[in-house]
Protein backbone atom coordinates (compact mmCIF):
# COMPACT_ATOMS: atom_id res chain seq x y z
CA UNK A 1 0.00 0.00 0.00
CA UNK A 2 1.15 3.50 -0.64
CA UNK A 3 -0.02 6.76 0.30
CA UNK A 4 -0.92 9.11 -2.08
CA UNK A 5 -1.92 12.05 0.30
CA UNK A 6 1.39 14.25 0.91
CA UNK A 7 3.00 14.20 4.20
CA UNK A 8 4.71 17.85 5.75
CA UNK A 9 6.20 18.71 8.90
CA UNK A 10 7.75 16.49 12.00
CA UNK A 11 6.10 13.41 10.91
CA UNK A 12 7.84 13.64 7.19
CA UNK A 13 10.91 13.84 8.70
CA UNK A 14 10.13 11.33 11.30
CA UNK A 15 9.57 8.90 9.04
CA UNK A 16 12.40 9.13 6.11
CA UNK A 17 14.64 9.34 9.52
CA UNK A 18 13.56 5.83 10.85
CA UNK A 19 13.36 4.42 6.98
CA UNK A 20 16.83 5.77 6.14
CA UNK A 21 18.59 4.18 9.80
CA UNK A 22 16.81 0.81 8.92
CA UNK A 23 17.53 0.78 5.06
CA UNK A 24 21.15 1.69 6.07
CA UNK A 25 21.89 -0.79 8.38
CA UNK A 26 20.27 -3.24 6.50
CA UNK A 27 22.12 -2.57 3.18
CA UNK A 28 25.28 -2.59 5.35
CA UNK A 29 24.81 -6.33 7.07
CA UNK A 30 22.70 -7.89 4.31
CA UNK A 31 24.42 -11.26 3.10
CA UNK A 32 25.60 -9.75 -0.51
CA UNK A 33 28.31 -12.75 -0.66
CA UNK A 34 25.88 -15.63 -0.31
CA UNK A 35 23.50 -13.74 -2.88
CA UNK A 36 26.41 -13.42 -5.36
CA UNK A 37 27.71 -16.96 -5.21
CA UNK A 38 24.26 -18.25 -6.37
CA UNK A 39 24.02 -16.96 -10.04
CA UNK A 40 20.44 -18.07 -10.35
CA UNK A 41 19.28 -16.85 -6.97
CA UNK A 42 21.34 -13.27 -8.06
CA UNK A 43 18.63 -13.13 -11.55
CA UNK A 44 15.74 -14.09 -9.58
CA UNK A 45 16.66 -11.22 -7.15
CA UNK A 46 17.23 -8.37 -9.63
CA UNK A 47 13.65 -9.72 -11.34
CA UNK A 48 11.86 -9.42 -8.18
CA UNK A 49 13.04 -5.61 -8.14
CA UNK A 50 11.79 -4.76 -11.58
CA UNK A 51 8.77 -6.99 -11.11
CA UNK A 52 7.64 -5.75 -8.10
CA UNK A 53 8.03 -1.97 -9.10
CA UNK A 54 6.43 -2.22 -12.36
CA UNK A 55 3.42 -4.15 -10.67
CA UNK A 56 2.76 -1.64 -8.06
CA UNK A 57 2.60 0.79 -10.44
CA UNK A 58 0.39 -0.85 -12.54
CA UNK A 59 -1.87 -2.66 -10.25
CA UNK A 60 -3.32 -0.63 -7.56
CA UNK A 61 -6.44 -0.17 -5.89
CA UNK A 62 -6.98 3.88 -5.33
CA UNK A 63 -8.48 4.52 -2.18
CA UNK A 64 -10.27 7.94 -2.76
CA UNK A 65 -7.44 10.39 -2.35
CA UNK A 66 -5.56 8.70 0.35
CA UNK A 67 -3.86 5.42 -0.37
CA UNK A 68 -3.16 3.34 -3.21
CA UNK A 69 -3.46 -0.37 -2.74
CA UNK A 70 -1.54 -3.40 -4.01
CA UNK A 71 -0.53 -7.40 -2.95
CA UNK A 72 2.45 -6.61 -1.39
CA UNK A 73 4.43 -10.15 -1.95
CA UNK A 74 6.46 -9.42 1.11
CA UNK A 75 5.91 -12.61 2.51
CA UNK A 76 6.68 -14.93 -0.77
CA UNK A 77 10.00 -13.03 -0.88
CA UNK A 78 11.15 -13.19 2.76
CA UNK A 79 10.62 -16.97 2.31
CA UNK A 80 12.75 -16.86 -0.63
CA UNK A 81 15.41 -14.25 0.08
CA UNK A 82 15.61 -13.98 3.40
CA UNK A 83 14.36 -10.64 5.38
CA UNK A 84 17.39 -8.48 4.62
CA UNK A 85 17.51 -9.09 0.78
CA UNK A 86 13.63 -8.89 0.56
CA UNK A 87 13.61 -5.47 2.36
CA UNK A 88 16.69 -4.51 0.19
CA UNK A 89 14.92 -5.14 -3.21
CA UNK A 90 11.63 -3.74 -1.59
CA UNK A 91 12.96 -0.55 -1.68
CA UNK A 92 14.47 -0.27 -4.54
CA UNK A 93 11.09 -1.65 -5.92
CA UNK A 94 9.48 0.60 -4.16
CA UNK A 95 12.13 3.84 -6.01
CA UNK A 96 10.64 2.17 -9.18
CA UNK A 97 6.38 2.66 -8.61
CA UNK A 98 7.14 6.04 -7.09
CA UNK A 99 9.11 6.87 -10.52
CA UNK A 100 6.07 5.23 -12.54
CA UNK A 101 3.26 6.93 -10.57
CA UNK A 102 2.33 10.07 -9.47
CA UNK A 103 3.07 8.98 -5.17
CA UNK A 104 4.84 12.17 -3.49
CA UNK A 105 7.86 11.25 -3.09
CA UNK A 106 8.28 12.88 0.53
CA UNK A 107 5.76 9.96 1.13
CA UNK A 108 8.66 7.23 0.36
CA UNK A 109 9.94 7.09 4.20
CA UNK A 110 6.13 6.54 5.03
CA UNK A 111 5.62 3.33 2.10
CA UNK A 112 8.79 1.63 3.15
CA UNK A 113 7.99 1.08 6.63
CA UNK A 114 3.99 0.37 5.59
CA UNK A 115 5.19 -1.37 2.81
CA UNK A 116 8.52 -3.42 2.83
CA UNK A 117 9.52 -3.60 6.63
CA UNK A 118 6.67 -4.46 8.58
CA UNK A 119 5.38 -7.09 6.25
CA UNK A 120 8.86 -8.26 6.05
CA UNK A 121 9.59 -8.40 9.43
CA UNK A 122 5.91 -10.12 10.55
CA UNK A 123 6.32 -12.79 7.73
CA UNK A 124 9.96 -13.41 8.99
CA UNK A 125 8.72 -13.55 12.87
CA UNK A 126 5.22 -16.54 11.42
CA UNK A 127 8.58 -18.33 9.22
CA UNK A 128 10.57 -18.05 12.44
CA UNK A 129 7.95 -19.85 14.51
CA UNK A 130 6.89 -21.99 11.77
CA UNK A 131 10.82 -23.37 11.59
CA UNK A 132 11.16 -23.72 15.80
CA UNK A 133 7.85 -25.86 15.96
CA UNK A 134 9.97 -28.94 14.26
CA UNK A 135 6.65 -29.96 12.77
CA UNK A 136 7.48 -32.11 9.50
CA UNK A 137 4.09 -30.77 7.45
CA UNK A 138 4.55 -29.28 4.28
CA UNK A 139 1.33 -27.47 4.47
CA UNK A 140 2.30 -26.06 7.88
CA UNK A 141 4.78 -24.18 5.34
CA UNK A 142 3.34 -23.56 2.62
CA UNK A 143 -0.20 -22.86 3.94
CA UNK A 144 0.77 -21.32 7.54
CA UNK A 145 3.73 -19.15 6.07
CA UNK A 146 2.80 -18.76 2.55
CA UNK A 147 -0.81 -18.32 2.69
CA UNK A 148 -1.54 -17.45 6.36
CA UNK A 149 1.88 -15.34 6.49
CA UNK A 150 0.79 -13.24 3.89
CA UNK A 151 -2.59 -12.64 5.10
CA UNK A 152 -0.89 -11.60 8.48
CA UNK A 153 1.82 -9.39 7.18
CA UNK A 154 -1.20 -7.10 5.39
CA UNK A 155 -2.98 -6.85 7.99
CA UNK A 156 -0.45 -6.15 10.36
CA UNK A 157 0.86 -3.65 7.72
CA UNK A 158 -2.84 -2.50 7.31
CA UNK A 159 -3.15 -1.83 11.19
CA UNK A 160 0.47 -0.26 11.35
CA UNK A 161 -0.19 2.46 8.77
CA UNK A 162 -3.35 3.83 10.70
CA UNK A 163 -2.36 3.65 13.92
CA UNK A 164 0.78 5.87 12.59
CA UNK A 165 -1.17 8.10 11.06
CA UNK A 166 -3.40 8.62 14.10
CA UNK A 167 -0.63 9.20 16.52
CA UNK A 168 1.03 11.82 13.97
CA UNK A 169 -2.42 13.50 13.77
CA UNK A 170 -2.51 14.30 9.97
CA UNK A 171 -5.49 16.73 8.90
CA UNK A 172 -7.00 13.46 6.97
CA UNK A 173 -7.29 11.28 9.48
CA UNK A 174 -11.57 11.30 9.62
CA UNK A 175 -11.01 10.39 6.31
CA UNK A 176 -8.73 7.70 7.20
CA UNK A 177 -11.04 6.01 10.17
CA UNK A 178 -13.92 6.66 7.30
CA UNK A 179 -12.53 4.04 5.20
CA UNK A 180 -10.16 2.16 7.00
CA UNK A 181 -12.47 -1.20 6.32
CA UNK A 182 -11.35 -1.50 3.04
CA UNK A 183 -7.81 -2.19 3.71
CA UNK A 184 -8.82 -5.40 4.68
CA UNK A 185 -10.02 -5.77 0.76
CA UNK A 186 -7.40 -7.04 -0.06
CA UNK A 187 -6.37 -9.68 2.76
CA UNK A 188 -7.38 -12.61 0.83
CA UNK A 189 -5.93 -12.15 -2.58
CA UNK A 190 -2.36 -10.95 -0.85
CA UNK A 191 -2.85 -14.41 1.12
CA UNK A 192 -3.50 -15.95 -1.93
CA UNK A 193 -0.20 -14.94 -3.78
CA UNK A 194 1.84 -15.82 -1.39
CA UNK A 195 0.39 -18.98 -0.63
CA UNK A 196 0.51 -19.89 -4.61
CA UNK A 197 4.33 -18.50 -4.78
CA UNK A 198 5.37 -20.00 -1.80
CA UNK A 199 4.03 -23.64 -2.81
CA UNK A 200 5.33 -23.50 -6.19
CA UNK A 201 8.98 -22.54 -5.85
CA UNK A 202 8.95 -24.98 -3.10
CA UNK A 203 8.23 -27.84 -4.91
CA UNK A 204 9.39 -26.94 -8.27
CA UNK A 205 12.94 -25.05 -7.15
CA UNK A 206 13.35 -25.84 -3.26
CA UNK A 207 16.80 -24.94 -3.36
CA UNK A 208 15.91 -21.71 -4.20
CA UNK A 209 13.77 -20.96 -1.00
CA UNK A 210 16.12 -19.54 1.77
CA UNK A 211 13.70 -20.52 4.44
CA UNK A 212 12.67 -24.07 3.23
CA UNK A 213 14.55 -27.50 4.42
CA UNK A 214 13.43 -29.83 1.69
CA UNK A 215 14.96 -32.78 3.16
CA UNK A 216 13.35 -32.25 6.60
CA UNK A 217 9.77 -32.05 5.52
CA UNK A 218 9.71 -34.41 3.04
CA UNK A 219 11.74 -36.83 4.94
CA UNK A 220 10.17 -40.13 5.66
Amino acid sequence: MNLVAPLSGYFLWFTLAVSIFSFGWILRVAPWRSLAAIPVRQHMWFGVIIGLGIYGALVQLQLFNLFRLHPLLMAACTAIFGARLTIVAGFFALLISHAFTVLPWQNIGFNFLVSVLVPVLIARGIFMLIARSRIQNLFLYTLGGGFFGGMLSWVGSAIFAVLLLWVSQVAFMPDVWENAWMFFLLTFPEGFCNGAIVSCMAVLAPHLVKTYDDDFYLQK
